[in-house]
C-alpha cells in the first residue's frame, strides 16, 4: 500500500511540474524522469509524432544504466514509421503495451540496444494523446525492482502520458 501511495504522489508531483514547464527543451527531459520515478524503471524514451511524415521521431532517451549517457537529446534523425516495433504498434493502435520479454517479442527492434550496449528486458508503452490527437509515445524499460512491469505501472503511466499530452500542446501554445 505504500509504494502505491508512493507513486500516486509522484503523479501528482508530476502534474505540478508538467504545469509549470514551458519549454519543450526543458520538458522533454522532466517528462522522462517523472515517467521513470512513477513505475521505477531504469530508461526510458519519448518519440514524438510527425505527422506530415506519419512517424515516430525519437525525441529524447534517458537512461540511469549507462551513466554519462542518462540523457541525450536524440537529433539523430532516428524515425519509426507508424506500426513498426513496439513503439510504432502502439501509436498505431492507439493503446498501452506491456512487454514482458521484449528480446522474444516479433515487434522489438534491437537496434537501439545494439548502438547503446542495453539490454531492454521489458517495456512499457503508452501513446501520448490529447483531444483525440497523437502526439507522440513515451515509454520504459526495465523495472528495477522487479523482474517486469504490472498492471499498477501500466496505469499509471497511461494517467502520466494523459499529463504529458497536456504538457506537449502547452509548450506548444507558447512557442506561438
Amino acid at each position: 500500500m505504500n509504494t502505491q501511495v508512493n507513486r500516486l504522489k509522484k503523479l501528482i508531483q508530476a502534474n505540478e511540474v508538467l504545469a509549470s514547464i514551458e519549454s519543450l527543451v526543458d520538458l522533454l527531459p522532466q517528462l522522462l524522469r517523472l515517467a521513470q520515478d512513477v513505475t521505477g524503471a531504469e530508461a526510458s524514451s519519448i518519440m514524438l509524432y510527425n505527422e506530415k511524415k506519419n512517424v515516430l521521431e525519437f525525441a529524447w532517451a534517458m537512461n540511469d544504466v549507462l551513466g554519462d549517457q542518462a540523457m541525450k537529446n536524440l537529433k539523430t534523425g532516428f524515425e519509426l514509421p507508424m506500426g513498426q516495433g513496439i513503439a510504432g504498434w502502439v501509436a498505431d493502435h492507439r493503446e498501452a503495451l506491456n512487454v514482458h520479454d521484449a528480446q522474444n517479442d516479433d515487434r522489438f527492434s534491437k537496434a537501439a540496444d545494439k548502438k547503446s550496449g542495453f539490454v531492454t528486458k521489458c517495456i512499457l508503452c503508452t501513446p501520448i494523446i490529447h483531444q483525440g490527437k497523437l502526439l507522440g509515445v513515451v515509454q520504459v524499460l526495465n523495472s528495477v525492482d522487479k523482474e517486469c512491469f504490472g498492471k499498477e505501472d501500466e496505469e499509471l503511466l497511461e494517467s502520466f502520458g494523459h499529463l504529458a499530452g497536456v504538457a506537449l500542446v502547452r509548450s506548444e501554445l507558447m512557442l506561438q
